[in-house]
């Protein structure tokens, strides 16, 4: 049998396990949450490294590209570097293949219901292939990463102004801004910019994960 291990930087409330069969092949299936713990995390990739067949990695952003400029997103090549023994993938790239599959056969299937469609991306950068699927159905795409990213209360409203953006975003991820505003409030400011701009949208483009906090006066009706 083929143990494959799943270590999440999300909620252990969340953890499951099971055997199935898959190729022909027995797998007993196992997942681990470390509710953002990214040391527990650490922990386990190198405890499953002894007996796990493969491990992939939950909720640890990969690296991405956006037009010609590629980006590796430190704290997953870190985490993956912890495991040699065995294959190790936060399936980021065949993830992206369905999400566009899904883009393309729901524009099929529901009827044009991307058309000119007001799309709100939490990380153009994160989604770039994704925002360029959505593109060939509709002009009306905002990307949150100045707010979420830096708190500045503008969206970028093109996949030009997201290039542009993401020329610098190397340097973005590595500056901390003075702290002349408590933490607390600014993200209160943050959140109450991204729940107007959500309430406008009509489809929403976000790892499950960030809208748990949001409910039904922010996500009802929305894609």
């Amino acid at each position: 049998m083929k143990n494959v291990v799943s270590i999440s930087l999300g909620s252990s409330a969340q953890d499951f396990e099971f055997t199935t069969r898959f190729l022909g092949k027995q797998l007993a299936v196992r997942r681990f949450g470390t509710d953002g713990n990214k040391a527990k995390a650490e922990r386990l990739l190198k405890q499953w490294e002894r007996q796990a067949d493969v491990i992939g990695i939950g909720l640890a952003r990969d690296s991405y590209s956006v037009g010609p400029r590629r980006f590796v997103d430190k704290e997953a090549a870190h985490m993956k570097g912890l495991v040699a023994r065995v294959p190790v993938t936060t399936g980021a790239r065949l993830g992206e293949i369905f999400l566009e599959w899904a883009v393309r056969h729901t524009q099929i299937r529901l009827g044009n219901c991307f058309d000119n469609a007001l799309v709100l991306f939490f990380s153009g950068l994160a989604s770039y292939k994704l925002a360029t699927t959505m593109a060939e159905y509709t002009d009306n795409l905002q990307f949150a990463d100045p707010l979420l990213q830096l708190g500045v209360p503008k969206l970028l409203t093109s996949l030009d102004a997201l290039s542009l953006y993401a020329s610098g975003a190397h340097y973005v991820a590595e500056w901390e801004p003075p702290q002349l505003i408590p933490e607390d409030l600014m993200r209160q400011w943050t959140r109450f910019v991204l729940r107007r701009e959500m309430a406008k949208a009509t489809v929403i483009v976000a790892p499950v994960h960030e809208l748990d906090e949001f409910g039904p006066e922010e996500l009802a009706g929305k894609t």
